[in-house]
């Protein structure tokens, strides 16, 4: 059997005065004994892009939670004719791309370590062969936004410093990003103190990942992306409550690297550079202390006040970074 999702409209099956009190987003079920129809109510609704991507995430987990096809037909044309939109519409690509980027984003799963894994791939069909170019985009964009959630999910053990910058490697291997490795030397040749003293009470070396695409002579961006593998909170060391996430305060470096893997992907016209500082933060023999005074690159001595804030400590090393590249004055965005 074969699944159509469709706009909910007044039919034999559905009243007018049912059709009319249905709320943005409602679904409802059909069945025939060759074709499941899932009906959506889309209309009206604010052009807002947000809300036709959450749409397509809740088509997905429809689907999934039924499992009842492996092929998905969807009525674009039918789902955004109430939005007054038609084929050749100013914002059919916007709201076609919206969708599947909530549809793919949905079906994302985390399941490297599991033995029995859930797969639930569909066939998809739509109504016309042109908007392929708009659901491949869709599924280029969430790749890139589930290769930064694969990274945030990894364990710490995984993912020290080392092994994420050789991944890092690995994932722009085949593109038109360089990637650029500092490893203990050169962040001693570069003055950039603070990476090497917040990650050595670790066994496992700091590293700075330096990302560069430059497709045009335009102007240039930065980018700088806090990687702290774990966050132990050094020797003002965290409580049990919550520690365990800690794994995750590398998604500022995670959605770096998505972001430069689409922009990769997409072929942009850009020129960005992306500084990504890797650490991890645990209490060693060998940890820094509170009240350590630490020396940046321009001069300025900054002093430890509590070692669980070592991820501004870190970044502003990341835009230091830049002082030794030779490109003044270029902005920064940090995450």
């Amino acid at each position: 059997m074969e699944i159509h999702v469709c706009p909910l409209e007044p039919s034999p099956l559905l009243s007018h005065s049912f059709v009319k009190k249905a709320s943005f987003g409602e679904m409802k079920l059909f069945y025939t004994e060759t074709t499941i129809y899932l009906l959506v109510c889309i209309c009206p609704v604010s052009e807002n892009m947000e809300n036709i991507r959450h749409l397509g995430g809740e088509l997905r987990k429809k689907v999934d939670k039924e499992f009842l096809s492996q092929t998905v037909t969807i009525n674009f044309n039918g789902l955004f004719k109430g939005l007054e939109l038609v084929m050749e519409g100013s914002n059919v690509a916007s709201y076609v791309t919206a969708l599947m980027e909530g549809w793919y984003l949905a079906g994302y799963r985390f399941q490297y370590y599991k033995r029995n894994r859930l797969e639930m791939d569909y066939v998809l069909e739509y109504n016309y062969s042109s908007y392929g170019a708009y659901v491949a985009l869709a599924k280029t964009k969430s790749d890139a936004v589930c290769l930064a959630r694969d990274l945030c999910n990894e364990p710490p053990s995984k993912l020290t410093p080392e092994a994420y910058a050789s991944k890092i490697v690995e994932i722009f291997r085949d593109t038109d990003v360089d990637v650029a490795i500092l490893d203990t030397a050169d962040l001693t040749k570069h003055g950039l103190e603070a990476v090497k003293t917040v990650g050595k009470g670790s066994v496992h070396p700091p590293k700075m990942v330096v990302l560069t695409l430059k497709n045009t002579v335009g102007k240039h961006v930065a980018l700088v992306g806090k990687g702290v593998t774990f966050d132990a909170g050094g020797v003002n060391v965290k409580t049990g409550t919550g520690i365990w996430e800690m794994k995750m305060d590398m998604g500022g470096s995670a959605a770096v690297v998505g972001a430069m893997k689409l922009l990769s992907d997409l072929n942009s016209s850009v020129y960005v550079t992306a500084v990504i500082p890797l650490v991890e933060n645990v209490v060693g023999k060998n940890a820094y202390l509170p009240a350590d005074v630490i020396s940046y690159a321009n001069g300025m001595h900054v002093e430890v006040g509590n070692t669980d804030a070592e991820g501004r400590l870190i970044l502003a090393d990341g835009i230091f970074y830049r002082l030794y590249t030779k490109c003044w004055g270029f902005p920064t965005i940090c995450a």
